[in-house]
């Protein structure tokens, strides 16, 4: 955790994960995900606690990550299963798979 104004450090998040990928705050800061792309799996920690709440297997070469701005859902691209993974961030669980194609990754959003 870094102080953007003050230039320095001031906290971390124990990962216990070999690698993480992107880094990013969901359901209006409540969590923090990341993405573990050598597991994987998609890691949710409390952003207050920066305690791990819960890990879901994606799939391979798991790394982008996309808050929908609703705040409620998250996109992961699952680059080598050639999907998106849409995970409800309430029950943290998936509750579906868009099929794409060829390797997803960097996402964004169009529309109001």
């Amino acid at each position: 955790m870094v102080d953007l104004a003050q230039k320095r450090v001031t906290g971390s998040v124990a990962t216990h994960t070999r690698a993480l990928a992107p880094v990013k705050f969901g359901f209006g800061g409540k969590y923090l995900l990341a993405t573990d792309p050598g597991n994987g799996e998609l890691v949710i920690f409390d952003a207050a606690s920066r305690q791990e709440l819960k890990r879901l297997k994606m799939g391979a070469a798991s790394e982008a990550i996309f808050p929908e701005p609703n705040g409620t859902h998250v996109l992961i691209g699952v680059t080598n299963d050639d999907n998106v993974a849409e995970v409800d961030l309430k029950t943290r669980s998936i509750v579906r798979r868009i099929e794409t194609g060829k390797g997803p990754d960097g996402m964004d959003w169009i529309g109001k």
